[in-house]
């Protein structure tokens, strides 16, 4: 499990929140894809997407030709809140100003950011009044 950094003092999740998850991937990544949080297997082991859901994810990448090597994998909230509970408004603000956007900010060649799940698309996007019916609908829409 590492250790969280200095940014994390001050966020609502510093006490209960558990490890720390630095994003992964190649600087010259073009895309990102950002999730709510890590796992508990991601906590202990300090890498994202390495746990159940994450092999998940990065199996539907490998199905849709996406070489998950060549993508930045991260998200809003850095360390593991037990029983896998959703960030709060504030954790996510916190985590999302101290840690994912300085790092997205350095990815050189980042075109496309993809957002999985309501509370990354509301870190995101800046919009607590997002729904999972109208992710839902903008993603029906695109297909």
């Amino acid at each position: 499990m590492l250790p969280k950094p200095p940014t994390c003092s001050g966020c609502p999740a510093e006490q209960v929140g558990k490890g720390y998850v630095p994003g992964n991937g190649p600087l010259d990544a073009e895309m990102a894809f950002v999730g709510q949080g890590p796992g508990e297997v991601e906590a202990g082991l300090g890498e994202p997407f390495v746990g159940p859901i994450g092999q998940r994810a990065r199996d539907w990448l490998a199905r849709a030709t996406i070489n998950p090597h060549r993508v930045w994998i991260d998200n809003v909230c850095r360390c593991w809140l037990p029983g896998n509970r959703a960030p709060t408004a504030m954790e996510r603000a916190h985590c999302t100003a101290a840690h994912l956007l300085p790092a997205l900010g350095a990815l050189r060649e980042l075109k496309v950011v993809v957002a999985v799940g309501l509370p990354s698309a509301k870190s995101l996007l800046g919009n607590e009044k997002l729904t999972a019916g109208a992710i839902g609908t903008c993603e029906r829409r695109s297909l």
